[in-house]
């Protein structure tokens, strides 16, 4: 009874370890973002003329408000000249756009921006991958609506690969999509299944269903994680930023576990390939409408839009504006009701049929564009693709970092938009 009271009690200091651990990385984050106070109940106790602190006459600050107001006051107040509004405003944007808590709004330092454009015009640096969050679907809905019943705990991400690129280490070295990451180098990442797994075990021991020793083999694998760990961001820093130097992964496969030792390199990924067994590989990446548009289309044609996940909207336009005569194609739903039509401004090439090979890594604009032809009766599914079609644009700031927004759900013409 003792021995099991002992492991109880050592996996209840672990766990807390793991929540300050999380604790600290929110904590960082909304700080970075600034989040803390604005978006907070503090926010309730500060009055507009001068930013003074009380408890009285209580006035709601947004969160743009109240940045420019302390920019304001340092301004007015501090002792020494400063000039810190970009970093301030990038800091500002970076907490508003994280406490969003959506997958597909991202924040991206100054270099992490930068690559992300170079990807859209074909050049890829990394180890050849595109990575994907994946959130426990029922705590993230709890977290998104401001729900206090739910364990900040299990909004720790598995990280997958939701794109293999051709032509980088990652292909070479048999890398799949749906492969899950779980350590970098020699860092572990935590997820929210970790944290499930321990504590069905200590259900499991308190219940006398399970021998106590197992759940302090558990404990103590979770602890050493715990001491060093890897956030998401890193990952994605790691995966794909930088051209030289190595990277080894961990990767779990169906329950198996793979290594994997890959390099960091510079090439290029054209937007649009004819592969051996036929099909045509697309991408949306610049220049991909012009290159549709010499495809001989008199003939049925078979595009794969396989593995991308990351493609730009605005190309993804072009190309159905390229394929499509000028008709609307859907709508992007958002809150309140609000829908956008999503139009083909044409005058299009009337092909004659398309075939588009599709599946679980077929997300983005490539998942739009797919639905979008589909919707119009100029082509049909070979498979089916990522079921999340958020419309996401991007946008920069003056320090040269800059974010995705996900606006609205695309939803193709002839369905319905859901209420």
């Amino acid at each position: 009874m003792k021995q099991t009271f002992r492991v109880l009690g050592s996996t209840v200091g672990v766990l807390a370890v793991v929540g300050c651990v999380a604790a600290g990385h929110f904590a960082r984050t909304r700080v970075d973002m600034g989040r803390s106070v604005a978006s907070d109940n503090a926010s309730k106790f500060i009055q507009r003329p001068g930013l003074l602190a009380s408890n009285t006459n209580q006035d709601h600050l947004t969160e743009g408000e109240y940045f420019y107001l302390v920019t304001d006051l340092l301004h007015r107040e501090y002792v020494d000249p400063f000039e810190v509004d970009a970093k301030m405003a990038s800091g500002a944007v970076k907490g508003m756009v994280n406490s969003l808590l959506d997958p597909d709004s991202t924040y991206m330092s100054p270099a992490a921006f930068t690559q992300f454009h170079h990807v859209r015009q074909g050049e890829v640096e990394g180890v050849g991958v595109e990575i994907r969050y994946v959130f426990d679907p029922e705590i993230m809905a709890k977290a998104q609506s401001g729900s206090k019943g739910f364990d900040p705990l299990l909004l720790l991400p598995k990280i997958v690969v939701a794109a293999v690129l051709p032509g980088g280490s990652a292909e070479s070295a048999g890398v799949q999509v749906g492969d899950e990451i779980r350590t970098v180098g020699e860092k572990f990442v935590i997820t929210a299944n970790d944290i499930k797994q321990l504590r069905q075990m200590q259900t499991a021991v308190n219940e006398k269903k399970e021998d106590p020793l197992k759940l302090e083999a558990l404990r103590k694998e979770l602890e050493k994680k715990v001491k060093a760990n890897i956030t998401p961001a890193k990952v994605r820093d790691q995966l794909t930023l930088g051209d030289s130097g190595e990277v080894a992964l961990g990767l779990n496969r169906d329950g198996s576990d793979v290594q994997v030792k890959l390099t960091k390199k510079r090439y290029t990924v054209e937007a649009l390939k004819a592969t051996a067994e036929g099909p045509v590989k697309l991408r949306f990446i610049e220049g991909a409408d012009k290159a549709l548009a010499k495809l001989d289309w008199t003939q049925p044609v078979t595009l794969d839009l396989r593995e991308s996940t990351q493609g730009d909207f605005a190309v993804m336009q072009k190309c159905l504006d390229t394929l499509l005569p000028a008709q609307t194609v859907g709508v992007v739903a958002s809150e309140g009701n609000r829908k956008t039509d999503v139009v083909s401004h044409g005058p299009g090439l009337r092909a004659k049929h398309v075939e588009l090979l599709v599946d679980d890594s077929t997300a983005g604009a490539a998942a739009v564009f797919a639905h979008s032809l589909v919707a119009a009766g100029y082509a049909t599914f070979v498979g089916k693709p990522y079921n999340d079609m958020k419309w996401i644009e991007e946008h920069s700031l003056p320090d040269g970092s800059g974010y995705t927004l996900a606006i609205g759900e695309f939803v193709p013409k002839g369905k319905e938009v859901s209420k």
